[in-house]
């Protein structure tokens, strides 16, 4: 007997040395306990393995939340949002913030979480904190437990220990910001936790590569906006003051030459006035649909009544701006109606169309409707939401943080519906 119990007591030994797991705390380890009567020993720790399955069903779920509100479009302000709190409540602790580092050497708070504690968000210098100086230097994570510290007229007191968790946001190889979690308690947050902070920073950082990406997309399309508005208003102002005064030169020239020439040559010379204010009448439309005149003289409203009354179609309008607007507003504005005129008259089959126009929710609203075959589409099959006008129209208003949208049921006709912001 007393060799089996040295052997069992070896046994022991020797399986703790080639499995650490229990030492680590893995969730099963194998263990043999010699001081149990009978020598029953082989314990399974069922709890510690449950714990860590249920740690990491819970992960895996509050990153699946996470991925799922990213695919569905969600803005970056509801990402931070929804990151901030499926951390918070995973980890447990009093508040979870979430900041970006400035040029001047302080971090701002773009979002937080609070559980159980209250939290100020403010501005605040990279060296007073010291988590926060030292991810700002190694861009790694970096933890501190200091005393956290409550204070009132007569005095300051020490509240106990606030254990503190940083994780830095890298975009793009670029230090961003730095998510942090903050709890109180004796015990420090077990090892590990940045590691699963480092999840959802990786979240965080594809949210705000994809909205930078945005925005500077929406930049390029507004500057190119505003090139083609620029190139439009020179050619106008060039065809007016160059162009167009010499054709009346030119008129008035041949006019004047009709009293000193026969009746035949004179008849020649009235039908070459006649041509010359045909090219001139031409260039007129051209020109005042690069640019119209009204557009800039009158803004939006002025220059929607001069389009409905120069349409060939019956155009009701109602509504008005009142005012002026920020001169890319006005123009993507007539840009939309005249769009959506020109389709009606080359493809609806319509009678009449409406358009209304007004200021309400901050934001230039635009519709445009007419009684038309609806269904719209162009040739081959291809969506009207397709055509290169709408896509360059939709392009403009994007630009300018608005939206577009077209609905046109087959017999009852087409809408086009423009919102712009105006602040």
């Amino acid at each position: 007997m007393g060799g089996w119990g040295s052997r069992t007591r070896a046994w022991s030994r020797a399986r703790r040395r080639t499995n650490p797991a229990g030492a680590r705390g893995d969730p099963v380890a194998w263990t043999y306990d010699g001081s149990r009567a009978g020598g029953q020993g082989a314990v399974i720790s069922l709890a510690a393995a449950r714990a860590r399955l249920r740690e990491l069903t819970d992960e895996q779920a509050a990153l699946h939340r996470v991925m799922t509100l990213a695919a569905q479009g969600a803005s970056p302000a509801r990402m931070f949002a929804s990151v901030a709190r499926e951390l918070g409540k995973l980890l447990g602790g009093d508040h979870v913030t979430i900041s970006r580092y400035q040029p001047d050497r302080t971090t701002i708070v773009v979002c937080h979480w609070a559980g159980h504690a209250p939290f100020s968000a403010r501005r605040r210098s990279v060296d007073e904190s010291a988590v926060g100086a030292e991810v700002a230097r190694t861009g790694r994570p970096a933890r501190r437990t200091e005393q956290a510290r409550h204070g009132t007229e007569i005095g300051v007191w020490t509240r106990g220990p606030r254990h503190i968790v940083a994780c830095p946001v890298i975009v793009q190889g670029r230090l961003w910001g730095l998510m942090a979690e903050v709890s109180s308690g004796p015990a420090p947050r077990p090892d590990g936790t940045e590691e699963r902070m480092a999840k959802f920073a990786e979240l965080l950082a594809a949210t705000i590569t994809h909205a930078e990406g945005r925005d500077e997309l929406l930049a390029s399309r507004a500057r190119l906006a505003l090139a083609c508005d620029a190139t439009r208003r020179r050619v106008e102002r060039d065809l007016h003051d160059g162009v167009q005064q010499r054709l009346v030169v030119l008129t008035l020239e041949l006019r004047g030459l009709q009293g000193a020439v026969d009746e035949e040559l004179r008849e020649r010379v009235r039908r070459m006035e006649a041509d010359l204010y045909g090219a001139m009448t031409d260039l007129w439309e051209i020109s005042h649909g690069l640019h119209p005149v009204s557009l800039s003289q009158g803004g939006i409203d002025a220059a929607l009544k001069s389009l409905a009354r120069r349409s060939p179609l019956p155009v009701e309008l109602s509504g008005c701006v009142g005012g002026r607007l920020a001169e890319t507003v006005e123009t993507a504005v007539y840009a939309a109606a005249s769009e959506a005129l020109a389709n009606t008259l080359r493809h609806a089959n319509a009678t009449r169309a409406h358009i209304d126009v007004r200021l309400q929710r901050g934001a230039v609203w635009m519709w445009c409707h007419d009684d038309g075959c609806g269904g719209a589409h162009l040739p081959h099959g291809a969506s009207l939401a397709h055509g290169s006008g709408l896509i360059g129209l939709r392009d403009r208003v994007e630009a300018l943080g608005g939206d577009l949208a077209i609905s046109s049921p087959p017999g009852q006709g087409t809408s086009l519906r423009v919102r712009i912001p105006t602040g």
